[in-house]
């Protein structure tokens, strides 16, 4: 039956559903068991069916493409994960067995046909360019009905997704995990385009309600210097950049974005938060890179020291959150988190403060559930060995 629907609907290519289909490739069987799919809702697929040749991306390109016969038209398909549970990023110097890799060569067909699903309203998906997808949108509607994206472990420029997001109407939520690998050529400096990313946020600054935002080296914990070290200049146009978003509600984004790289005295929230907000988060991000001052000692007492100013600013800000890797100490800011949130309590101000250990997947309040399904350091060696035979194919 599958080689029949392969046959019915002229894919391109047949020659590889073929194939794989003799070899019992699940993946391609998975691909092809969806396109018989008519009334799908709901789509959530983990990070190999990226790896794993891109079937899924592949059949959906032709399915929407084309005036084939036999395959779903997916006029109904609204929220789809595609491989949103991607591999951690390691830290400079593992062990490459202890880790499989986070920027892995893949199909690149796989990826643009998820944004023009005709109904789609969630889409969070491990996308590592968006070459296509943009070229796409010069023929096609903008993402009307779209109300969160996700994009994580991206590895394109800040220009590219600055054009992507006036394309996506009027989102509510949305995650920017940008990765920056320290060894391809060209070499992109991060945030060297980054006011191209801001100018990209003006159309969606009325609607956006959850914004998450994530920097990473890849690997992390490499002694990097970033931009001669002088951060801060790339820094600088993010500065109160959520003052912009007049329905923010949630906000998670690097310590060192809020803040500015360094530690200049107590900040001023006034300045840097909209007064709708009621949950942030900040991250760790680049804390390994040479020169950073936000020590978790330094960034502890200055939101201690700023519970006023956050109560002037955001009067409706509930909760604080920290997340650090999880190689982090857990006693170093114990006795902080009881001492800001005792000082709170006596002094009746309803405001929280946490602390979160992981690996800073997408965002805590950008995605449309929990995300626990991150892949374990110690995934066996033989299930990562085949990942990788499978992905040199490209």
């Amino acid at each position: 039956m599958a080689k029949n629907v392969v046959s019915i609907a002229e894919f391109p290519l047949s020659r590889d559903w073929l194939v794989a289909i003799e070899e019992g490739d699940p993946y391609a069987l998975v691909a092809l068991f969806l396109s018989q799919l008519g009334n799908l809702r709901t789509l959530r697929l983990d990070f190999t069916f990226v790896w794993q040749s891109g079937w899924p991306g592949r059949m959906l390109s032709h399915a929407l493409s084309s005036a084939q016969h036999g395959l779903s038209r997916f006029s109904h398909l609204a929220d789809v994960e595609y491989g949103v549970n991607a591999p951690e990023t390691p830290f400079f110097g593992d062990e490459v067995y202890d880790y499989m890799d986070g920027l892995p060569k893949c199909n690149p067909n796989q990826f643009r046909a998820w944004f023009f699903l005709p109904s789609l309203r969630s889409l969070e998906i491990w996308l590592q360019s968006l070459d296509g997808v943009l070229n796409e949108f010069a023929s096609r509607q903008t993402l009307t009905r779209l109300e969160r994206l996700v994009l994580t472990h991206v590895a394109a420029s800040e220009e590219q997704v600055g054009r992507l997001l006036p394309l996506t109407g009027s989102i509510e939520f949305f995650h920017l995990g940008l990765v920056y690998h320290i060894f391809h050529v060209p070499h992109l400096e991060p945030l060297a385009q980054g006011e191209a990313l801001i100018r990209g946020f003006t159309p969606i600054q009325r609607t956006l309600k959850h914004l998450s935002l994530g920097l990473q080296y890849y690997p992390k914990g490499e002694p990097k210097v970033w931009n001669n070290g002088n951060p801060q200049a790339l820094l600088d146009p993010f500065q109160g950049i959520l003052k912009h978003f007049t329905a923010l509600e949630s906000a998670e984004l690097p310590v060192s974005m809020l803040f500015g790289w360094h530690r200049d005295g107590k900040p001023d929230m006034s300045r840097l938060l909209p007064s709708s907000l009621r949950k942030l988060c900040l991250r760790a991000d680049m804390c390994t890179v040479r020169g950073n001052q936000w020590y978790i000692s330094f960034l502890m007492s200055t939101l201690r020291s700023s519970i006023f100013s956050f109560q002037i600013a955001a009067p409706h800000l509930k909760r604080l959150v920290v997340r650090l890797f999880a190689s982090t100490s857990r006693s170093m800011c114990r006795d902080n988190i009881e001492e800001f949130n005792s000082f709170t309590a006596e002094n009746g101000i309803n405001m929280s403060l946490s602390l979160i250990h992981d690996s800073l997947p997408p965002g805590l309040w950008t995605g449309s559930r929990d995300l626990t399904e991150w892949v374990p350091w110690g995934t066996p060696i033989s299930v990562k060995k085949r990942l990788r035979e499978k992905a040199n194919r490209w």
